[in-house]
C-alpha cells in the first residue's frame, strides 16, 4: 500500500494479505526440487541449449551468468530483480550430496553486484558493481570491475580493480585467459558497446584496448568469454544482419597471426528469438552457460565451439 492507513478494516485485509502470501511462498518452497550430485543432478544436455535447475536456479527472475567453482561444490550466479538491488549474485553449496537453497553470496552491502566470473585456480571472484570506491563516494550511477580474495570456505573484503582499467562508462562481465589477461565490455558514455582487452602491468591492469575485427560501431558488442588458451572468443551481440533475435551469440576465432575471424553466429541449437547472452564455459571445459531473455540459465555441450571451427 502507499500510504498506511489505521481504518480495522484495512488492517484485517493487510493480514490476510500476509498469510495468503505466506501460505504461497510456503508452497513453493515445498515444491522447491532438492536437487543432488555433480551438475546439481541435472540431465546433460546434447547440442540443443536446456534450462539450468528449473524452479531451483532457473525460476524467470532474470538469472544470468551461472558459473561453477572450480572445486565443483559451488555455484555461482546473477538474479536481476527490484528484491534484489537489481542485481546479486546468489550462491548454492553442495553439502553432503544435496544443493542448498541459493541465497546471496557473502559480499558485504546493499549495491548492485553482478556478472560473476571465478579465476581457474578458484581464488578469486570478478564481477561487476556500483558500490562507492571510496566510503566518502555517493553511489555510482555506472559500474565498475571489482574482484574478492578467497579467504577459507568464504570471501574477502571487495577490491576495485583501478582506475586504469575502469572506464567513465559502465564495464561489466570480466574474464580472463590462462596468461591472465582481462576481457570485459563497456557500456560507454555515448550508449554502444564495445569489448575490450587489458594486460596487468605491475600488478595493475591497464586502459582497455578495443578488439580489432570483432568490435563495429553498427552493432552492440556485449557480455565476452575468452577461452582459457585465448584462441577463441565468444560474445553477445545485437542488431547483425543474421541475427535471430534481440542478441546472439558469436564466436570469432584468432588464427597464429593473432587475427581474429569474422564474428559467427552460433546457430539456432544456441539462439532464440529472444535475447541470448552471458556465455561461461565450465571449469571443466565440457558445457557452455548462457542467459535467455529475462528468464532462465542454460547449458548446451561444449562441441558446439568445435564444430564452428
Amino acid at each position: 500500500m502507499v500510504k498506511i492507513k489505521m481504518q480495522s478494516v484495512v488492517f484485517v485485509i493487510a493480514v490476510s494479505m500476509v498469510f495468503d502470501l505466506s501460505a504461497k511462498a510456503q508452497k513453493l518452497n515445498e515444491k522447491a526440487p532438492q536437487l543432488k550430485g555433480d551438475y546439481m543432478g541435472q540431465l546433460k544436455p546434447g547440442l540443443t541449449a536446456k534450462t539450468f535447475a528449473l524452479n531451483f536456479v532457473s525460476t524467470e527472475k532474470f538469472e544470468h551468468n551461472g558459473v561453477f567453482h572450480p572445486n565443483g561444490k559451488e555455484f555461482y550466479y546473477t538474479i536481476e530483480t527490484k528484491d534484489y538491488h537489481f542485481g546479486t549474485i546468489m550462491v548454492s553449496k553442495l553439502e553432503g550430496n544435496k544443493w542448498s537453497k541459493p541465497v546471496p553470496a557473502p559480499i558485504p552491502g546493499t549495491y548492485r553486484e553482478v556478472g560473476p566470473y571465478i579465476s581457474k585456480d578458484g581464488l578469486r571472484l570478478y564481477y561487476a558493481s556500483n558500490r562507492p570506491v571510496t566510503e566518502s563516494d555517493t553511489l555510482r550511477r555506472d559500474t565498475d570491475l571489482w574482484m574478492l580474495e578467497r579467504d577459507g570456505d568464504s570471501w574477502g573484503e571487495p577490491i576495485h580493480l583501478g582506475e586504469e582499467v575502469n572506464t567513465e562508462g559502465s564495464d561489466w562481465f570480466p574474464t580472463f585467459d590462462d596468461k591472465g589477461v582481462l576481457y570485459f565490455y563497456v557500456h560507454e558514455t555515448n550508449g554502444k558497446g564495445n569489448i575490450y582487452f587489458s594486460e596487468s602491468k605491475n600488478g595493475k591492469y591497464q586502459k582497455g584496448i578495443l578488439i580489432e575485427g570483432v568490435n563495429n560501431d553498427e552493432y552492440y558488442n556485449y557480455d565476452p568469454y575468452i577461452a582459457p588458451d585465448g584462441s577463441y572468443l565468444i560474445f553477445a551481440s545485437s542488431g547483425r544482419p543474421d541475427g535471430l533475435g534481440g542478441a546472439d551469440l558469436y564466436i570469432s576465432f584468432k588464427d597464429a597471426q593473432g587475427t581474429w575471424s569474422k564474428p559467427k553466429n552460433m546457430g539456432a541449437g544456441i539462439n532464440s528469438s529472444e535475447s541470448d547472452y552471458a556465455p561461461l564455459l565450465t571449469p571443466d571445459g565440457k558445457y557452455l552457460f548462457f542467459a535467455r531473455g529475462f528468464g532462465n540459465v542454460l547449458w548446451v555441450d561444449a562441441q558446439v565451439i568445435e564444430n564452428l571451427k
